[in-house]
């Protein structure tokens, strides 16, 4: 209320703002991600926000419609300059926004201008757009949030190579594979090397996360429940684990002593029956 008037506040500028980001194909999105995107819509109605997106499809959409589900505002900022535009040349949709304002400015604007417009960034599983608007906000340091995807099970498997080479008593580091080492496959790649005698590291393992793309190329995809819709592409994950001929190369490497014998890890003496190989 307006206290010197006692009239009805008409504009409610004191609600928070929160810009949902992410994929408008959602091909290459985990499992589950729309509905947690419904979920976080739902969310942010809940705490009386309104929520500014794209006006686009994928998991900014299913957070608009989550948002509405529980009575809230919605509000899209669009890269055309007029409905018709939006509609017949962008293909966006108009379902489950209160207001969309027409900017004109094409997605590089329309990116600038959504998160600007907003006091936090959440980003859900996206792309190069995506990208682009963590980085403006980033800039402008307001509060992000970001959603985990495939990420943790592949950190999980990670975690699995690395406990087996400490169980077998292996020196090893892990790489994090830059960008440009990893090529087209993979988005995330952990190669595990081991020290040689001469004190090179080589690789004896490595794990990759190759999200959709092989998932594409073999047209693998899943839907949640029997007899309902197909969602989308699984997402791969390859992890060498442990290479046979590799590991015994590494504990010929560590394990060999000064009158030429070897010893065996521990954790191998119950599989091999002996614990020490002998020079004849």
């Amino acid at each position: 209320m307006n206290s010197s008037l006692n009239l009805p506040n008409k504009h409610a500028h004191n609600k928070i703002k929160i810009c949902v980001s992410g994929a408008a194909e959602t091909g290459h999105c985990g499992l589950g991600a729309l509905d947690l995107a419904k979920e976080l819509g739902r969310e942010i109605a809940r705490q009386g926000a309104v929520l500014v997106n794209g006006a686009t499809t994928g998991f900014p959409f299913w957070a608009a419609m989550g948002a509405k589900e529980e009575g809230g505002i919605c509000v899209g900022i669009s890269p055309a300059a007029s409905e018709e535009e939006h509609v017949n040349v962008y293909k966006l949709p108009l379902d489950y926004m209160d207001v969309i304002i027409y900017t004109g400015f094409g997605y590089p604007g329309r990116d600038l201008l959504m998160t600007r417009a907003a006091d936090a960034v959440i980003c859900g599983c996206g792309r190069i757009g995506t990208i682009h608007e963590f980085t403006v906000a980033f800039e402008d340091k307001k509060p992000i949030g970001v959603f985990e995807g495939p990420w943790k099970m592949h950190e999980e498997l990670q975690k699995n190579s690395e406990e087996i080479l400490r169980n077998l008593g292996i020196a090893f580091r892990v790489v994090n594979v830059c960008t440009g080492d990893i090529g087209s496959i993979a988005a995330k790649k952990y190669d595990i090397e081991f020290l040689m005698a001469d004190g090179h590291y080589r690789e004896i393992g490595s794990n990759s996360n190759c999200t959709d793309y092989q998932a594409r190329r073999l047209s693998i995809r899943y839907r949640e429940k029997e007899g309902t819709a197909v969602k989308g592409f699984v997402h791969t994950l390859n992890n060498t684990a442990l290479a046979t001929s590799r590991a015994m190369v590494a504990i010929l490497e560590q394990f060999q002593q000064g009158d030429g014998s070897v010893r065996i890890p521990k954790a191998l003496h119950g599989y091999c029956g002996f614990t020490k190989i002998e020079k004849e």
